[in-house]
């Protein structure tokens, strides 16, 4: 769940550096994101050391620093519903393809909403050459340094869910409105995609220096304390944050970064307000948005149909986004 061999520090002092230093650890890299006000260094562990000894170590050491793994996250989305699963067909919004906008009751007055409000989110990369997003104001950033992964399915599902303009008989909830997409993802040895707790980290620091009002996160992971200190840091600068409560199942543990205080932690429901059999439970919750069978068109022109809180997640952020568009100092 983490990566192997390395070590975050946050706001380390240099008497801690130098501690850790003639501990053995040597530094990958240091960096200030400067949105956030955070101090970054990713440390190598020494040679012979697992990085959860190395952890305990650095912990019982010093208190001039916050210590933590670079966990993993994955993106919160399971493969595509099965027929039986998604709501009727047809070709027309009042049926599969939009059923999503009806079952929350979205207009064509809701989509106008929104112009004024920036929307960002993390998420993999997104095609804005896409039939959905050609013309709309997509503003994009890729921070994985290294193994990128370039498959960008789900985050260009995501971003035509948010701002999509009306093609095909679909239309993205907030269409006029400006999104900002931070490609966070990398691809593991196996070619699967995964982020990190520094990526995602630097992605809310861009997100941040863009001045995004709303941000949204259908990403899933463990509790850390990096990703924690950069959620508060952007909570108190008036950020709404909205994240994807996993798909870990009912016996799954709470899912970051949903199930931080600061977060409005969103799960999915079918088009007949059934729960989504795959998504996590707990008083963590907060919200539930349609995500069974969610219909967004494909880069050749056709549709796929998608499943998983990460696509119940794009409906609340346009709820938030609209109504800030309307009430600009509600808190």
């Amino acid at each position: 769940p983490y990566e192997r061999d390395e070590i975050l520090a946050i706001n380390a002092s240099a008497d801690a550096l130098k501690r850790i230093y003639w501990l053995g650890f040597t530094t990958i890299s240091s960096e200030y994101l400067s949105a956030l006000d955070l101090h970054l260094t990713r440390l190598r562990v020494p040679f012979g050391w697992n990085a959860s000894s190395a952890l305990r170590l650095l912990r019982s050491q010093t208190s001039q620093a916050v210590f933590d793994f670079n966990h993993v996250y994955r993106a919160s989305a399971t493969p595509a519903a099965a027929a039986s699963s998604n709501p009727p067909a047809g070709n027309d919004c009042q049926n599969a393809r939009c059923y999503g906008i009806n079952l929350i009751g979205w207009s064509a007055a809701n989509r106008s909403c929104g112009q004024t409000v920036k929307i960002g989110m993390l998420d993999t990369a997104v095609d804005t050459t896409s039939p959905a997003l050609t013309g709309q104001r997509v503003q994009t950033v890729t921070l994985a340094e290294q193994r990128r992964y370039e498959n960008s399915q789900h985050g260009t599902a995501v971003a035509s869910l948010i701002v999509g303009k009306a093609i095909s008989s679909f239309s993205g909830l907030l269409p006029d409105a400006e999104l900002y997409a931070a490609d966070v993802f990398v691809s593991d040895d196996q070619g699967e995609p995964y982020t990190s707790a520094v990526l995602m980290t630097r992605g809310l620091d861009w997100l941040s220096q863009q001045n995004v009002a709303v941000v949204n996160i259908s990403i899933t992971g463990p509790n850390n304390s990096v990703l924690r200190a950069a959620i508060h840091r952007l909570a108190t600068q008036g950020k709404v944050i909205i994240a994807a409560a996993g798909n870990g199942g009912p016996e799954a543990p709470p899912a970051y970064p949903a199930a931080y205080p600061e977060a409005l932690a969103v799960t999915a429901v079918d088009w007949r307000m059934r729960p989504y059999q795959r998504a996590n439970r707990g008083d963590y919750l907060t919200l539930a948005a349609p995500g069974v069978g969610i219909w967004t068109p494909a880069a050749d022109g056709s549709g796929l149909y998608h499943q998983g809180t990460s696509f119940a997640t794009p409906y609340v952020t346009a709820v938030a986004a609209a109504t800030l568009a309307l009430q600009p100092t509600l808190q």
